[in-house]
């Protein structure tokens, strides 16, 4: 196994006390996570990232839920330790529609009276009408939390003791809005990988 080029951060104590029995807290699994949009189930970036980061966010609207849940569940040298379905209200304490960002909040210069989360919204909302009608039979609204336990016969080397993953079917801006701007949270790191699908 490559060597990690990032530093270890200790493991943070919401992750530590978890067992099978925990409940979701959106606030603990958000805040400082490796956000990844478009992620699919490209597991290289929880390799590259383990260690200095505990907690990771995958999501894309290019997949099924039976499909990410049977696979969600395979981590080399990992065990499950707990995975349970998550609530769309569980992510985000305040609502995204209080949340007014305009462009000019960034460009100072450029005026403009509609918010860029309307923008975001509605171009949401179309990506979605699209992903529904192109994928047959897909659940569309799906959040799947995983904790993984290093297994006693793996090496330490492998990654931390324990990592979090949070998948969520969505749109990757729009999604990022919802779970961090509205909570007022941020993250670690945001992963942006060329992928052969078309949606990044």
């Amino acid at each position: 196994m490559p060597r990690k080029q990032l530093p270890s951060n200790p493991m943070p104590d919401w992750l530590m006390a978890i067992d099978k029995h925990s409940v979701f807290h959106g606030r603990d699994v958000i805040d400082g996570s490796v956000y990844y949009p478009g992620a699919g189930l490209d597991q290289s970036v929880i390799n590259a990232y383990s260690g200095f980061a505990h907690s990771f966010i995958y999501v894309d609207y290019d997949t099924h839920r039976d499909f990410i849940w049977a696979r969600i569940q395979r981590l080399p040298g990992y065990d499950v330790l707990l995975i349970k379905k998550v609530n769309q209200k569980d992510l985000a304490s305040n609502s995204i529609k209080s949340q007014k960002v305009y462009k000019s909040d960034f460009y100072p210069n450029f005026l403009e009276e509609e918010p860029i989360t309307k923008k975001l919204n509605r171009l949401n909302n179309r990506i979605k009408d699209g992903i529904t009608q192109a994928h047959d039979g897909m659940t569309p609204d799906f959040f799947i939390w995983v904790v993984y336990q290093r297994r006693i016969t793996t090496n330490s080397g492998c990654g931390p003791e324990r990592l979090s993953l949070l998948y969520i079917w969505g749109e990757g801006v729009d999604t990022y809005n919802a779970i961090f701007n509205s909570n007022r949270l941020r993250p670690l790191a945001i992963v942006i990988k060329s992928v052969d699908r078309g949606n990044w």
